[in-house]
């Protein structure tokens, strides 16, 4: 595998991939915004050691409400139970992944957090995507109630 790297407003590299399996013409991966030259080479090398272990070069581009229908498909098949199913697809369904609205709790909020950090584990398994972003994201801090229990003498009153 063979590349490059170039400056045009920022370093860049670029990469011959092989020939399209289907057209057989000729494909190049890029990737620009790199400050430096040696920035740029450093993620040709890594790039280059990526594929040549076995990585996808043009990874699937997906949208994230899509990929979470097929997700939720991928867990019916593994025979997760039911109710589980459905609280999953609420939380997809309510866009309460992509949007974190006001009113909800701090509960339903790490939920639904659940919920995303699962699916985007297995498309870190799938190779879509290099790592799962969730776990930089801090979970919500449930407060627990307290429960004050009857005593002879509340009931009393």
């Amino acid at each position: 595998m063979r590349g490059h790297v170039r400056k045009r407003r920022t370093w860049e590299f670029i990469v011959d991939i092989g020939p399209h399996p289907v057209t057989g013409k000729k494909r190049q991966k890029s990737k620009s915004g790199f400050a430096t030259k040696k920035e740029a080479e450093s993620a040709l090398h890594k790039f280059i050691r990526h594929v040549e272990g076995g990585g996808d070069p043009c990874p699937e581009r997906i949208r994230l409400v899509e990929y979470l229908t097929r997700w939720i498909g991928y867990q019916r098949a593994r025979g997760v139970r039911s109710l589980t199913l459905e609280s999953n697809e609420g939380y997809i369904r309510a866009g309460l992944i992509r949007t974190q609205q006001r009113g909800l709790s701090a509960a339903t909020i790490a939920r639904a957090r659940g919920v995303l950090g699962s699916a985007l584990r297995q498309a870190v398994e799938e190779g879509l995507i290099p790592a799962n972003p969730v776990g930089a994201v801090k979970r919500p801090r449930i407060r627990r109630r307290e429960f004050h229990w009857p005593t002879p003498r509340s009931c009393l009153l």
